[in-house]
């Protein structure tokens, strides 16, 4: 098998978090939505399958590129941008940011100038690593260069244009665990430009359990998850708010 071709089969922890994120949009009228930080395009084909004509915004090529291959089969409801200006302003239905805010020095003004791009009343699902206490060499590898806890998500979104709709949390205990043991990990290693992006951006690098203990952790995950809700320990946070008329 050519070692280059992108796996048809997302990681766990992607899994786990596709869980919550399809609670949350199951119930909104498929239309046109913008998945920001794409990637390969594992959250656009469970969007296309929910009957969503997805476009995907990623500004990595070899993501772009592993995305045109895993989509090909629904590439008439998938398109690939390496911008969001590609795109006509205010023409989404749905706006999806997941595990993106992290990265940039300026969320709140990322937040809002894709804001643009949707209509009035359409939404957006924005995932994100949780509590700045936890911040650690795991987040510095990934050039993350913040959390969120669930005052500064709710400051995110408290300006007039939106009205938050659900708040969850995700990954306890398969992420949480994943985490403090990467954290150890990489304790002695050093990352001094967390801002460049990081040579995996918009890649899932991380090797795929057997299928068997993906179903394990994910089943098991899934039930804590939402019995925890947008607390500790679930390792992140996700939420749905609404563009006001």
């Amino acid at each position: 098998m050519n070692k280059e071709l992108p796996s048809s089969r997302p990681t766990t922890g992607f899994t786990i978090r596709s869980c919550q994120y399809v609670r949350f949009v199951k119930n909104l009228v498929p239309g046109r939505a913008v998945d920001i930080g794409g990637g390969q395009g594992y959250w656009a084909l469970q969007l296309a399958r929910l009957g969503w004509f997805v476009a995907i915004v990623e500004y990595s090529e070899r993501a772009r590129r592993d995305a045109a291959l895993l989509t090909k089969t629904l590439a008439d409801r998938i398109s690939i941008h390496s911008s969001i200006e590609d795109l006509e302003k205010g023409s989404m239905d749905l706006l999806c940011a997941l595990e993106v805010l992290e990265h940039l020095p300026d969320p709140s003004s990322a937040i809002n100038a894709w804001a643009d791009y949707l209509k009035k009343g359409g939404y957006a699902i924005v995932s994100f690593p949780a509590w700045s206490e936890w911040f650690g060499a795991e987040d510095r590898k990934a050039g993350h260069l913040l959390r969120f806890d669930r005052r500064k998500t709710l400051a995110l979104f408290a300006e007039e244009k939106w009205s938050v709709v659900r708040m969850s949390g995700y990954g306890f205990p398969y992420r949480t665990l994943l985490g403090l043991y990467n954290n150890y990990r990489l304790r002695n290693r050093q990352f001094l430009r967390p801002e460049l992006e990081t040579p995996s951006s918009g890649i899932y690098s991380e090797k795929r359990l057997p299928i068997w203990v993906d179903r394990l952790a994910t089943i098991v995950t899934d039930m804590c998850q939402r019995l925890i809700g947008p607390r500790k320990p679930n390792w992140g946070l996700i939420i749905l708010v609404q563009k006001k008329q």
